[in-house]
């Protein structure tokens, strides 16, 4: 196609109503179906099957789930913070900032680096419940706004992110746990892939960043692996495949199903070890594989999480886990979640996506890969 044919088509394009575009991005086989041989007006496409490798609606899901572990962790500050940290909490803030203040002085660049949070502008803490209740609340509206919109952009991101570092780190040992700084992070990787200012749920001009995927996803290579090779470094048991023998009796939050998944066969305790060991030393390797291996991960690490879920009670830690393996996942796999009006915005962007590519020349949009670049990265995925 030569230039003049194409900005001669980009015109029409741009007098046609939406819906008559969206309809002329639709796949070629689904063409048929817009006119019925009988009828003289338009029906409705049953289906629209997205393409493979784009992450339109992986970000919808992303910021929701990530949104819902916020506004959970703001909840759960907003009624225990001030009983633990509070004017009169078992740690009082106010006796935490003011040896902080000592130990690093008047500087606040010092002062940053030693807790970065806002509650240093609440100095001299004589009455610190008004600003954990107001840090609590704002992350709380923050995230319920994510959560109905389905859309965020970098402000929003960042502010989530601003809000509960504030509290963890000045929450002592009652914010010390893995999962704290590991929803800091999973939160700050979304600043990477939403658009700076809009909050549409499918901005055309800022498709998912490869940044938020890949970072997401090696997010879960590093925390599958590295609680692989902690077990199997730290306990003979682990070789032995006999720790789940006594592992539902000695997690620190048994639940009640843990007494009937206790009471398995040991031969049942032995299987759960060795698969233990496939999911967090093996699978999470098939992150640098094709498409076919990630979903194979991703699958096994979602219903990893949701196992120990059910069999014991590690507050949002397990859900947080669940959150980067949706990076696993495309268009084409969410695609089932979404209304058919969706996937039809979806399907108009993802072909306008696949003709700026840069990856993609003239030659592949009509049918035939003109390069070597381009016939590797299609075989990797």
């Amino acid at each position: 196609m030569n230039t003049r044919d194409e900005e001669t088509r980009l015109r029409r394009r741009k007098k046609q109503p939406e819906e008559e575009v969206a309809t002329e991005l639709l796949p070629p086989h689904h063409e048929g179906a817009i006119q019925d041989s009988g009828s003289e007006k338009p029906t409705t496409v049953d289906e629209v099957d997205l393409l493979p490798h784009t992450y339109w609606l992986t970000r919808i899901v992303y910021l929701r789930f990530i949104a819902f572990i916020y506004f959970v962790a703001f909840l759960v500050a907003y009624h225990q913070n001030k009983q633990l940290i509070g004017d009169n909490g078992l740690l009082p803030l106010k006796l935490h900032m003011q040896h902080l203040a000592k130990t690093v002085g008047n500087d606040w660049w010092k002062r940053i680096q030693a807790a970065p949070t806002l509650l240093w502008l609440a100095q001299p803490w004589d009455e610190v419940n008004p600003w954990l209740d107001g840090l609590a609340l704002s992350g709380l509206v923050t995230s319920g706004v994510v959560i109905l919109l389905g859309a965020a952009n970098v402000f929003i991101m960042l502010l989530l992110w601003l809000l509960y570092h504030s509290l963890v780190a000045v929450g002592q040992r009652w914010y010390g746990f893995g999962w704290e700084s590991q929803l800091l992070e999973t939160g700050l990787l979304g600043v990477w892939g939403v658009p700076l200012l809009s909050l549409a749920a499918l901005p055309q001009a800022t498709p998912s960043s490869p940044v938020l995927i890949w970072g997401l996803r090696w997010l879960i290579f590093r925390i599958m692996l590295g609680a692989g090779l902690i077990k199997v470094r730290g306990d003979q048991c682990w070789m032995d495949l006999t720790c789940m023998n006594y592992h539902y009796q000695t997690q620190p939050v048994p639940n009640p199903m843990a007494y009937y998944l206790h009471k398995t066969p040991e031969w049942v305790h032995m299987t759960e070890t060795f698969g233990n060991h496939i999911i967090e030393l093996i699978l999470p390797f098939f992150t640098f594989l094709p498409r076919a291996f990630r979903m194979t991960c991703g699958i096994g690490q979602i219903a990893f999480q949701v196992i120990l879920i059910i069999s014991g009670n590690l507050s949002f830690l397990n859900w947080l886990t669940i959150v980067p393996s949706l990076a696993y996942f495309d268009d084409r796999s969410f695609s089932f979640f979404f209304s058919k009006e969706t996937k039809r915005k979806v399907y108009r962007l993802q072909k306008l996506e696949r003709e700026s590519s840069p990856l993609v020349d003239e030659g592949e949009k009509t049918g035939s890969l003109q390069c070597v670049w381009c016939t590797a990265y299609h075989i990797y995925l």
